[in-house]
């Protein structure tokens, strides 16, 4: 067993009468840990899998299972709500200042992960250092619209087959969520058990969602990325960037709504570079502040 597995440790998080388990890779002692909120909903963390590449340069990664899939529990669609959703990772949170000393840490959200990361953000939380939204919607109604406008925009055949009935999502899966072919492990175990009806409710909860006139209360640092192939959130990357004040853009030309999976050493390589050239800021703004009180 090597240093890595030695550092795994798996858990679980209360949730109201629901239990929300997580997995760290990874020493969370040795640098801000950066924890990571995967898409759907309905889908698993497994989606996550190759960001915990970078516990091979000392930084922990914590990713959690959402409500109403993989191992977390599973509460009545019915019941579920972007707020619900909002306090299992608030309570997460908690348990691992807790059970671990979790203080400060980066915060990653993909796809629908990135709407939770963005509100948990809305309210400047001073343990957040840095955030990354990848192919993150910044509204719901223009998500939908910019698809059916991508539909439209098809050759007259490609566009028979993304209308098909029966295959023409996985066409356009195959062009505009993840090109890589065969599919990633990954990507097949966190959605092979999709709890569809969960992820309809909530999309449908969300239907006139728009973070757009908030973004400016987003203090945190932040990288947006995207793949330059995305169907399901294309062109709002430059929303987001916009709209934040302290943003950049990385966007990966060989991806679509899957970058971390598509082209994971470039995506990682990008995330840690990221990661660290904020730490090395605070660290620096932190001594300015030290000296300037010696002085």
């Amino acid at each position: 067993m090597d240093m890595i597995d030695q550092l795994i440790h798996e858990g679980y998080a209360p949730c109201h009468e629901y239990r929300t388990w997580y997995r760290i890779f990874g020493d969370p002692a040795a640098k801000p840990p950066l924890l990571a909120i995967h898409g759907g909903p309905g889908i698993t963390s497994e989606s996550l899998c190759p960001l915990e590449q970078l516990s091979q340069d000392g930084r922990a990664v914590i990713v959690y299972d959402q409500l109403g899939a993989g191992y977390s529990g599973i509460p009545a669609t019915e019941s579920t709500s972007l707020a619900l959703f909002l306090e299992q990772l608030r309570q997460l949170i908690v348990h691992l200042r807790e059970s671990i000393g979790l203080t400060r840490f980066h915060l990653f959200g993909h796809s629908w992960g990135g709407v939770l990361a963005m509100e948990y953000a809305l309210a400047q939380p001073a343990e957040l250092l840095g955030l990354i939204l990848a192919s993150t919607p910044a509204s719901a109604p223009l998500m939908w619209s910019e698809r059916q406008r991508l539909y439209e925009e098809q050759a007259p055949d490609i566009k028979q087959k993304l209308y098909d009935p029966e295959h023409g999502y996985q066409y356009f899966r195959s062009r505009f969520v993840c090109r890589l072919d065969p599919l990633p492990e990954s990507y097949v175990r966190a959605t092979q058990q999709t709890n569809t009806e969960l992820n309809a409710h909530i999309w449908q909860q969300l239907a006139e969602w728009d973070i757009c006139d908030r973004l400016a209360q987003i203090t945190a640092h932040t990288l947006i990325t995207a793949g330059c192939h995305d169907g399901m959130t294309n062109q709002q990357y430059t929303i987001l960037q916009q709209g934040i004040p302290d943003s950049q853009l990385k966007l990966f030309s060989a991806s679509a709504h899957y970058a971390h999976l598509e082209e994971p050493e470039a995506y990682r390589a990008t995330l840690s570079a990221f990661l660290e050239r904020i730490e090395h800021e605070q660290h620096e703004q932190s001594r300015g502040i030290i000296q300037v009180k010696l002085v």
